[in-house]
């Protein structure tokens, strides 16, 4: 076992580490629409797509909690810094703050602007480290 594997933190922790953590989620938030959907429609004052949203982002933004943005990158790319700062906020707020008080603030475009964010975080970090990219047509 190496020393990585020996450290452990619960939802993990770094930077490129803890977006790809996060986009892991993307995919289960259009099954959760669909199975909120079909729940709300025998109970529709218990589910919701806020309801779905919150509950989702809930376990997405876990992986924010230790996310470190490395003082290069900041330096680097002010603007993305910027962005990824915003992305945890927001992220944070809809799953554990006021995003489970209040079920219709946040909604399908504010998840979908998130993963969007962390999409475009992960295409300029590798721009940062030199390599030459290109945004997927098919993502």
């Amino acid at each position: 076992m190496t020393e990585l594997e020996k450290e452990q933190s619960e939802f993990g922790k770094g930077f490129i580490y803890c977006i790809g953590l996060f986009l892991v989620h993307a995919a289960k938030y259009q099954e959760m629409l669909v199975q909120y959907k079909e729940m709300a429609e025998k109970n529709p004052d218990l589910f919701s797509e806020a309801g779905a949203t919150s509950m989702w982002a809930n376990g997405a933004s876990d992986h924010f909690y230790e996310f470190t943005i490395p003082d290069a990158f900041r330096k680097a790319n002010p603007e993305m810094t910027r962005r990824a700062e915003e992305m945890k906020r927001i992220a944070l707020d809809m799953g554990h703050g006021n995003g489970l008080m209040n079920k219709h603030k946040y909604g399908r475009e504010d998840v979908f602007k998130l993963i969007k964010t962390a999409k475009d975080l992960c295409l300029a970090i590798d721009q940062w480290l030199g390599i030459k990219c290109k945004k997927a047509e098919w993502a």
